[in-house]
């Protein structure tokens, strides 16, 4: 086999693949996985209030008013 047949024969190959590969559904994820799980899950408006209550009472909240914390300060993580 000549070098020019090995050549076409290789871009004939990859050709192939690539277009298989182009109707392959994205493997990230499997077909049957529900994309519920994923989603945030409801709060109602007590939770809501209770955790940004939470929030306030840890001091994070005086500390998250800069333009940049540092969030890995010693504060910050003792907040």
């Amino acid at each position: 086999m000549s070098l020019k047949h090995l050549a076409t024969a290789t871009l004939i190959t990859f050709a192939a693949a690539a277009a298989q590969a182009v109707g392959r559904p994205p493997t990230e994820l499997p077909r049957d996985a529900d994309l519920r799980a994923y989603l945030p899950a409801p709060r109602s408006r007590a939770e809501v209030l209770a955790d940004l209550e939470v929030y306030h009472r840890s001091g994070l909240a005086e500390l998250d008013h800069k333009e940049s914390p540092n969030a890995f300060g010693s504060a910050y993580l003792a907040a």
